[in-house]
């Protein structure tokens, strides 16, 4: 029942796949997209490959996002330390910061860095890369206070050892943060290649095509729940994509103008996902399909079940798979069989279709086990021992 069901997935995702695959039209290809996407989430047969990528892609990214994190804890703990560094020493410098003008010029912007650093922390500031933006404001205070003649104030955040030299002075306010570039790459590189690095593109696709108002509004609202600062420019970013797509939808848009839905990323994307949906479902068919048998457990492998077959004293039942399973290519007679089990014809009691009884034990345990009333005639793929490896 599995291997059928699996054929006509496959001739259902086959059939909507070139369907759409090479339009040229960007709006048809899209709307295409969806519906392929659309799905693949929804039919039985595939819905847990859909699962196995989402989670395939989530402990990719587990790491990076747990060095995004600690990285920002850095920073903060960094900033705890450096602002009142500098504000010391503002504050020592204040009456002469009001009275000469020279001095101010020194000394201003550290106050100027300062307010970046406290607006940043206070949530006042909304940046694309919140971390590289923090990283610099800490850089800027640091190097404010060196120029002013006080290095040794800023002295615990120094760090000659790094790769990359500036002439304004080299400090770390998080060690973390200075490797989230080599993960960024090497998460980048997988997802190139990965299933799950075409998949996570899509699932938009279809509910930008499917529920664009719907989708929009509940982005909104996560947006205001955390009242626009940490999911500020996720916004932005998402205003830019739906409008491209509304775009598209309204033929105002070519696929040369586009700048995120482009039909040569999308199509590779669509590619890669078919090709391991398929793959999946061909070797669910495979594990179907597979017929072994481990004579250590006298465990026959067949149609996707694994059956026990006893191992009790003088079973022929046992002994005959032990002996087909030796040459899986050969084709046995009853003389060969009985041979392999070194049984003495000169004994009156063998009965003359010992062997022939034995594959019938085989068939009747698998009946039982898979629930199948006449294995003899299940189907065109499955094939009784004695027709397959026996004969008269």
């Amino acid at each position: 029942m599995t291997g059928r069901s699996n054929e006509k997935a496959l001739a259902i995702l086959g059939q909507q796949y070139m369907s759409f695959i090479n339009l040229q039209d960007n709006w048809d290809f899209f709307r295409g997209l969806a519906e392929y996407t659309k799905t693949v989430q929804e039919l039985a047969q595939t819905k847990p490959f859909v699962e196995a990528l989402e989670k395939q892609r989530q402990l990719a990214r587990q790491v990076y996002e747990q060095m995004n994190t600690e990285a920002m804890k850095e920073l903060t703990k960094s900033a705890n330390k450096l602002v009142p560094i500098a504000q010391n020493i503002l504050k020592k410098y204040e009456p002469l910061i009001r009275q000469a003008e020279e001095v101010a010029q020194k000394y201003a912007p550290i106050a100027k860095a300062v307010k970046e650093v406290q607006d940043r922390m206070a949530g006042l500031i909304h940046s694309s890369d919140p971390l590289y933006g923090f990283e610099s404001d800490l850089f800027d205070v640091a190097r404010f206070v060196r120029a002013s003649g006080n290095e040794e104030a800023v002295k615990v955040f120094e760090n000659n050892k790094k790769r990359n030299h500036n002439i304004y002075g080299n400090y770390t306010f998080s060690p973390v943060y200075e490797k989230i570039d080599d993960e960024k790459r090497k998460l980048e590189r997988k997802s190139e290649v990965e299933a799950w690095g075409a998949w996570e593109n899509l699932p938009l696709v279809k509910d930008l095509v499917y529920e664009p108002e719907e989708t929009k509004n509940n982005f909104k609202k996560e947006v205001d729940a955390e009242k626009g600062k940490a999911l500020y420019w996720a916004w932005m970013n998402f205003a830019g994509i739906y409008v491209e797509m509304e775009n598209i939808r309204k033929g105002e848009k070519s696929d040369k103008d586009a700048i995120i839905f482009t039909m040569k990323d999308y199509r590779s994307y669509a590619q890669r996902v078919h090709n391991f949906i398929t793959t999946e479902l061909l070797k669910v068919d495979t594990e179907q399909d597979k017929l072994e048998f481990d004579a250590t457990k006298s465990i026959l492998t067949f149609a996707g079940e694994a059956i026990t077959i006893s191992k009790r004293v003088e079973n022929d039942a046992h002994d005959l798979l032990k002996t087909i399973f030796k040459n899986r290519a050969k084709v046995w007679n009853g003389d060969e069989v009985l041979d392999d089990w070194k049984v003495d014809y000169t004994k009156s009691h063998i009965p003359k279709n010992k062997v022939y009884q034995a594959g019938k034990a085989v068939n009747r345990i698998v009946a039982i086990e898979t629930k199948i009333k006449d294995f003899l005639e299940v189907s065109t793929k499955t094939v009784s021992i004695n027709k397959k490896y026996l004969k008269d």
